[in-house]
């Protein structure tokens, strides 16, 4: 299962649901890895890292977080957000609502 934990732990879907007093799991989800990739041995003398052709792929996530977003139409008002983390609004308890699914999306969902 290396693949599967690898693909869900980059994005916090496994390691969201691990409780902070479990510093080790979390640690055991994270350093996951696929079998067919080879990891740089980190006590190479002299080894760069933007040097390593895996630097410029981009981690694969089986998370559906942005296409989640821009399905609601808001992943340029959390960008702005994120950009500027202005205070005392309430757009965090807002994005909560209007993330959640509707009674009749949440029953096609099967959730």
């Amino acid at each position: 299962m290396p693949k599967l934990m690898s693909g869900n732990a980059q994005k916090g879907c496994f390691c969201d649901m691990i409780p902070p007093s479990c510093i080790q799991m979390r640690n055991v989800m994270l350093s996951a890895f696929p079998r067919n990739m080879r990891l740089p041995d980190p006590s190479t003398p002299n080894l760069k890292i933007d040097l390593l052709a895996e630097i410029s792929q981009s981690p694969h996530s089986l998370s559906e977080v942005d296409a989640a977003l821009k399905a609601k139409q808001m992943k340029t008002d959390v960008n702005e957000y994120l950009k500027t983390q202005p205070q005392g609004t309430s757009f965090l308890s807002d994005l909560k609502q209007k993330l959640l699914l509707s009674p009749s999306e949440a029953a096609r969902a099967g959730t």
